[in-house]
């Protein structure tokens, strides 16, 4: 075995631990926030995120703001506090306060000696409203007038009411506000500044500038959490506390009294944090200074970028080692190793690239490279590398596996798969193909499973079996479930393999998720990084959970086969912008389980320009029209929804119901957000609609109620005035035209009888002509010609002599009255032409006529040259194209109650085989022939009203499948088919 030994030693150095990173999402001033500076967050009962700003105040849906500013009515555009308290709107501003009511907005101004103070809260307490001030005081609003409180400390920073009372945090102390407004002192310390407070039912949670935070309960103040952080404010939700601060956001677990900081070391924008707020599906929003408006992801993933921990942002490959160490493999920059918490070193091998890795029972790890198999062994430490050609299937060795005896590993490359057994490396000869580009392997039992980039091979023993090849595929990854089935990923998708043929998962509907990086499996998850972010596929409930950008993700873009489950239930995974890691024990709070809130947020007209408060009585607080009436002229709306679920707000279909009178199905789910009634009827509707999130939840049906007003036309008055005028108008019609409508029935019919007989005429013309074509009479020449050539008297007297009869019996026929001859006269036409044909095509069929003993062929009448065309069919495309001589045609009449059928049946190729051949002769075949006769029978039976049923021509198969051959069905009354004159 060649190897080559060296020491890696001398390339490694140690780094200090970084702290992994949280993700956020940014709203700034390019999605739309009026200005970067958030002050305050809150959300209304109907679903909106309001954001204030120093640039104004801010409607969020979860995809767009709607401003508002001083030119809407605001007292000025420096916003500090904003709160909803009975439907109303409170903003509070430096120097003054704005009230919302129904959608304007209303100013109060500060007293003189506080119009430099911030309103810093706005509290109802005893019906009453209360605003702090930090420098100003306490004040009341009466009458939307603002009161002074004189007694109370001036540097209020918050409000909160707790059971029957109004705590006031300020700089030098807690109060209470009683409801006689009689103001107590709980603490007062010159050496504590609270600046915010929150509470947890009989407790309060207190914020201070000296950087603890105090929990006060019982008259009693004590501090359970110290720094030094200057924290701006506190909020309690679900047992923690956030404490925001200009350093960043501290996060303290009431639960296991662990805490949290958040900054801008472990992925915070910025540290100024000014407001801190928690919505209804639990999402915690950040209000910064400088980087707009912030969502935290959670605390389920975090992730790690060059130069934190890393060599590169491009990670292919993650491995935890038996003791407790991490390497990362990299596509630029070599080999991550972590050793322990603290101290990381970079490994030069591979040249750059190193794809793959696995470690063996007895500590062994080995890394797949551009430059063959770097090995290190653990017994020995020290590495050694293979790549001879002896050795490896190629250089580059992009998938390793360890067998299920823990100590094979198979290296797979270009061309085929290496095994490494002990220290022995070897080529496997059961597989051996050019281009190959083994993506991975599997092992169930003694198989082993060996993907490509275009095919699928079992190795069983010493022989490979391909299961499946797709040349328009490109795979990418392999992996077995708990199930010991098989998952493929390619770049069209992800596949479950049954067999030897592909299932495939369609992973979402909407988004182009086709381009599978890596699968990985855990428990009765299957875990699939695309290039649309990362999915969680349930192997058994068939459940889809999709993590995007608003989960936590840093890029949709996963990378090739960089997946890892490690020892503490966490999923490692690369992307295209660095390591992400997921932790599997705190996946379920990523996906929340509150409902998404639908809401109609526009209603417009779309046949005029004009305000359609013009037609209602009043707006509601969301600004939608209360009894809406539209004239008919306008009956055409557009209805804008929102589909309030800021956890991933692009998430969310909408479904409506139109209910009225023709329409009550709900329509199917879809992301478009907008409904448009470009014409509708006259009537009362109500409108239905619903969201649903990308969670599957559904929310609340919200209604709406509109009428579009009926037409002039389709009054009462208008209907019954034309009614009448309409009776008179009809009735005098009636009278006048009812002996000229009888006139013209008779003449009608009249005019219809000679049409038919002129048609019956011309198509009895066209009949004898069909039956006399120029190319049979030419044919038939030429036959006679040829039998005198040949010296072929007899033949030719007999063809002569024939040919003769039946040109004769033609012209006959063609001066019988009304076109009717008798059966025993067609009969013998028609024996005439099978004869002659029989002889111009030399014995290629015969013939049989059988008539039913009973019947009088003298007596019935029967249409001239009825059947002549139907048995010229059978010779030239039934029993002509057989190969054999052993064409026959069969003519049989029989009885039938009061009628005759006549069938000819032949048993030539079929109608399906003469279609697709197309069988043509240079000759006498009209094709028209059987047109012609169709047309002459459907006249002859409205001119006698006698019933004459053609079926026809048909093809007749065996029981199994071949063709039998080809048959017409004829039945004719035995009335007497005479037209009337």
């Amino acid at each position: 075995m060649k190897y080559l030994c060296f020491l890696l030693l001398c390339c490694s150095f140690t780094l200090t631990t970084l702290a992994q990173n949280y993700s956020y999402l940014k709203y700034s001033a390019s999605e739309g926030l009026p200005q970067s500076q958030v002050f305050d967050i809150t959300q209304d009962k109907d679903g909106y995120i309001w954001v204030g700003t120093f640039g104004g105040l801010a409607k969020f849906n979860g995809i767009k703001f709607e401003t508002y500013t001083s030119d809407n009515g605001l007292f000025n555009n420096r916003i500090s506090f904003i709160e909803f308290i009975d439907d109303k709107l409170y903003v509070g501003h430096e120097g003054g306060i704005s009230i919302g009511v129904n959608r304007k907005f209303i100013q109060l101004s500060l007293p003189q000696d506080a119009k430099t103070s911030k309103v810093t809260s706005i509290q109802k307490f005893n019906q009453q409203i209360y605003v702090a001030t930090n420098g100003g005081g306490l004040f009341k609003i009466v009458d939307f007038q603002i009161q002074k409180i004189d007694k109370g400390p001036q540097y209020i920073r918050d409000l909160i009411v707790l059971e029957d009372e109004l705590y006031l945090a300020a700089r030098r102390g807690l109060f209470s506000l009683q409801k006689d407004e009689n103001l107590d002192t709980l603490i007062y310390d010159t050496k504590i500044s609270f600046t915010g407070i929150s509470k947890s039912q009989n407790t309060l949670y207190l914020s201070a500038y000296n950087g603890h935070i105090y929990q006060y309960k019982n008259s009693d103040l004590k501090s359970i959490y110290s720094s030094n952080i200057k924290f701006r404010g506190v909020l309690f939700k679900n047992n923690k506390l956030w404490c925001y601060s200009p350093s960043g956001v501290t996060q303290i677990n009431l639960t296991t009294e662990q805490s949290i900081k958040f900054t801008e070391k472990n992925g915070l924008e910025t540290p100024d944090i000014n407001a801190v707020y928690i919505d209804r599906e639990d999402n915690l929003w950040l209000g910064s200074s400088g980087k707009g408006l912030l969502r935290f992801s959670g605390e389920a993933f975090t992730y790690f970028k060059k130069n934190e921990r890393l060599s590169s942002d491009l990670i292919l490959s993650i491995l935890e080692t038996k003791s407790g160490e991490y390497f990362f493999s990299t596509f630029d920059a070599e080999l991550t190793h972590w050793i322990d918490d603290t101290t990381t070193s970079f490994l030069p091998i591979g040249d750059g690239f190193v794809w793959s890795s696995v470690e063996r029972e007895n500590g062994d790890i080995f890394f797949g490279t551009n430059k063959g198999v770097y090995w290190h062994d653990k017994s020995e430490d020290f590495w050694k590398r293979y790549y001879g050609n002896n050795q490896l299937p190629s250089a580059k060795i992009t998938a390793l596996y360890l067998l299920a005896d823990n100590s094979t590993v198979l290296a797979g490359g270009k061309d085929g798969f290496s095994r490494i057994v002990n220290d022995s490396v070897y080529i496997d000869s059961s597989l051996i193909e050019n281009n190959l580009n083994v993506k991975g392997f599997t092992q169930i039992g003694d198989d082993i499973y060996v993907l490509g980039k275009k095919s699928l091979y079992n190795i069983q023993g010493k022989v490979a079996h391909e299961i499946l090849r797709k040349e328009d595929y490109s795979f990418t990854s392999i992996r077995k479930d708990d199930n010991n089935d098989i998952w493929l990923g390619a770049e069209q998708g992800l596949f479950l393999l049954q067999g030897d043929s592909l299932l495939e998962i369609e992973l979402d509907k909407n988004k182009g998720a086709s381009f599978t990086f890596f699968i990985e499996a855990y428990k009765h998850y299957i875990y699939i990084g695309t290039n649309n972010g990362l999915y969680r596929y349930n192997i058994y409930s068939h459940e889809i959970k999709h993590y995007g950008l608003n989960e936590g993700l840093i890029d949709l873009e996963a990378n090739i086969n960089a997946v890892y489950v490690d020892s503490k239930k966490q999923l490692w995974f690369g992307t295209a912008s660095g390591l992400m890691k997921l932790d599997l024990n705190k996946e379920d709070a990523v996906f929340t389980q509150a409902r998404p809130v639908v809401q109609i947020s526009e209603i417009k007209l779309t046949k005029t320009d004009k305000d359609i408060t013009q037609y209602c009585d009043s707006l509601t607080p969301l600004g939608l029209p209360v009894n809406l009436e539209l004239p008919y002229k306008l009956n055409g709306i557009n209805i804008k929804l929102d589909g309030l679920f800021y956890s991933n707000p692009k998430g969310v279909e909408f479904a409506y119901q139109l209910v009225s009178e023709d329409s009550l199905k709900w329509t199917p789910l879809d992301a478009a957000s907008t409904i448009t009634f470009p014409n509708l009827n006259f009537g009362e509707y109500t409108l239905l609609i619903k969201a649903k999130s990308i969670n599957g939840q559904e929310s609340e049906v919200k209604s709406f109620q509109f009428k579009i007003l009926k037409p002039y036309y389709f009054t009462t008055w208008f209907i019954t005035t034309i009614i009448l005028i309409l009776i008179s108008i009809v009735l005098a019609i009636l009278y006048a035209n009812n002996v000229r409508i009888k006139k013209k029935i008779a003449r009608k019919q009249y005019e219809e009888q000679l049409e038919s007989r002129t048609k019956l005429a011309r198509l009895e013309q066209q009949s004898l002509n069909a039956s006399m074509n120029r190319h049979f009479i030419f044919n038939s020449l030429n036959s006679i010609q040829y039998y005198i050539n040949a010296n072929d008297k007899l033949s030719a007297n007999r063809f002569l002599t024939r040919f003769a009869k039946l040109i004769r019996k033609n012209l006959d026929s063609s001066h019988e009255k009304n076109g009717l001859v008798k059966l025993a006269d067609e009969m013998e036409r028609l024996k005439l032409y099978m004869d002659l044909e029989r002889m111009r095509f030399t014995d290629k069929f015969d013939y049989s006529i059988e008539i039913e003993e009973g019947i009088d062929l003298e007596s019935i009448d029967v249409p001239a040259m009825l059947l002549q065309p139907f048995v010229e069919n059978s010779i030239i495309h039934g029993v002509l194209p057989r190969h054999d001589d052993q064409g026959h045609i069969h003519v049989s009449i029989k009885k039938q109650e009061t009628s005759f059928v006549v069938e000819i049946f032949d048993n030539g190729v079929g109608i399906d085989v003469s279609k697709v051949n197309k069988v043509s002769f240079d000759g006498d075949h009209n094709s028209h022939g059987m047109e012609i006769t169709s047309k002459r029978i459907e006249i002859l039976k409205k001119l006698t009203e006698r019933n004459i049923e053609l079926k026809g021509p048909q093809q007749i198969n065996e029981n199994d499948g071949t063709i039998k051959g080809t048959s017409v069905w004829i039945r004719i009354d035995n009335n007497n088919l005479s037209v009337p004159d």
